[in-house]
């Protein structure tokens, strides 16, 4: 081969080296970074919050950590999985126990989609100007609420109010802070509920999405004095 034709060889490779069009990368995918165009990408992000509070170790077994754990009510099979929902009502929690696992993480969802949609309410145009806030306080009702069951079920638990973008910000923050800045945590999210323009009762078409009555005390509980 020529040494001329080698030459072209090589400037060609370089100039194709040089080049990311040959990067694979899909135009169609649709990532946390692309993903929020609109007040309706929020709205559905929004309803992944609220969506995250139907997981299983979330809802539907929540009597265990609660009544059972209480001894308002009996788990009456103590072989059922294994013996691990009987653990609840004897008192012999292990840490292989799957269900506090998944409870745990399942809670940490929750306040990982709020963070998420933080994130990025600032990246769209609303319909009124009242909109943002209102779903910034629904997923701060969701957050505390999330950290509520994990500060009375765990004590002392990491605190994480924002996305973390790497492996060396998870590990950073993957420490157990104390039950009173979880507290403060809670209560400054229920600070900005009270005071946002969420509706006091939401409307029929609005059924299950939170509402500043919800913050009110029941009837007979009002503080004295």
């Amino acid at each position: 081969m020529r040494i001329s034709h080698l030459f072209i060889l090589l400037a060609a490779s370089a100039m194709l080296t040089a080049c990311d069009f040959l990067d694979e990368y899909n135009p169609n995918s649709v990532t946390v970074g692309n993903y929020y165009t609109s007040e309706e990408d929020i709205v559905a992000s929004l309803n992944g919050v609220y969506t995250s509070l139907t997981q299983s170790y979330v809802a539907d077994n929540y009597h265990y950590f609660t009544d059972v754990r209480a001894n308002a009510t009996v788990v009456t099979n103590s072989g059922a999985n294994s013996g691990i929902p009987y653990q609840f009502y004897n008192y012999t929690l292990t840490e292989e126990n799957v269900y506090v696992y998944n409870r745990y993480s399942q809670l940490y969802k929750i306040i990982s989609r709020a963070n998420t949609l933080f994130a990025h309410l600032g990246d769209v145009s609303y319909a009124t100007p009242s909109a943002r806030d209102t779903y910034e306080a629904e997923a701060r009702f969701l957050r505390a609420l999330s950290y509520y069951w994990l500060v009375t079920e765990w004590g002392d638990v990491p605190l994480v109010l924002k996305v973390l973008e790497s492996t060396e910000e998870v590990r950073a923050n993957n420490y157990r802070r104390p039950k009173a800045e979880i507290y403060q945590a809670i209560f400054d999210d229920l600070k900005y509920v009270t005071e946002s323009p969420l509706l006091d009762v939401q409307p029929a078409s609005a059924c299950g999405s939170t509402c500043r009555a919800m913050l009110r005390p029941a009837p007979g509980q009002e503080p004295q004095g």
